[in-house]
């Protein structure tokens, strides 16, 4: 028996580029229903375009747009549908060079203690406890992640913080995940006022869960990881 939470699949589920570049895509879904493919709310000018892919073994490909000048990025979801279901692919152009570089500064272990509400069709996560009902008490996992913006070496006065895509949330680059997304990653941008390009920014891409990738963002931090 298998058991899926999507009978569809996307590769990559994201990927930055350059502006004018191409991005080979694949999609995969168990069932024989055809696939329609599309850019999600495109912007004009801006937004890249699906076609078929060139290579001979190829599914989809995006194809970014030039550079547009004033844009330090632009982020185009892509959406497979194959009957009910559907999933989502982001490309991540870059039309700037970025200025700003994000670092983890360190992850902080945080555990939830949840409610799992069981009914007869259903199991429900919920966070809030009520007083009489009868539950499963669960203890998950959420870690956050601080992170830490620099430009030329220093962080930059007034820095803001935002999500990109995926989902939890941040303040003051302390990020925290939402325990009940599916999520496999996280898009989080950072921007700061700058007297000569009006606006600099930087990205980082975390993988999800966060307690599943203590390497990764041992990397992240630019620490050395001893090999296993």
């Amino acid at each position: 028996v298998t058991i899926v939470t999507n009978p569809i699949t996307v590769n990559p589920l994201i990927q930055v580029c350059d502006a004018g570049q191409i991005v080979e895509l694949e999609a995969g879904s168990l069932g024989t229903e055809e696939k329609h493919w599309s850019l999600k709310d495109p912007v004009p000018g801006e937004s890249g375009v699906l076609e078929g892919s060139a290579l001979a073994d190829g599914d989809h490909r995006y194809v970014a747009a030039h550079k547009v000048p004033g844009k330090n990025y632009v982020l185009d979801q892509i959406v497979v549908t194959s009957g009910q279901a559907s999933v989502s692919s982001w490309v991540l152009v870059k039309h700037q060079t970025p200025l700003i570089t994000v670092r983890v500064v360190k992850t902080v272990e945080v555990s939830e203690v949840l409610q799992v509400v069981r009914t007869v069709k259903v199991v429900r996560i919920v966070k809030v406890l009520k007083i009489g009902t009868r539950v499963d008490v669960v203890t998950i996992r959420a870690d956050q992640v601080q992170l830490q913006a620099f430009a030329n070496g220093i962080t930059p006065a007034g820095v803001k913080w935002r999500i990109g895509a995926g989902s939890g949330s941040i303040s003051e680059g302390l990020y925290t995940p939402d325990i009940s997304s599916t999520d496999r990653f996280v898009l989080i941008f950072a921007e700061a006022p700058h007297s000569i390009f009006d606006v600099i920014a930087g990205h980082i891409i975390l993988p999800l869960p966060v307690d599943r990738f203590a390497t990764e963002l041992q990397l992240m931090k630019g620490q050395e990881v001893q090999a296993s």
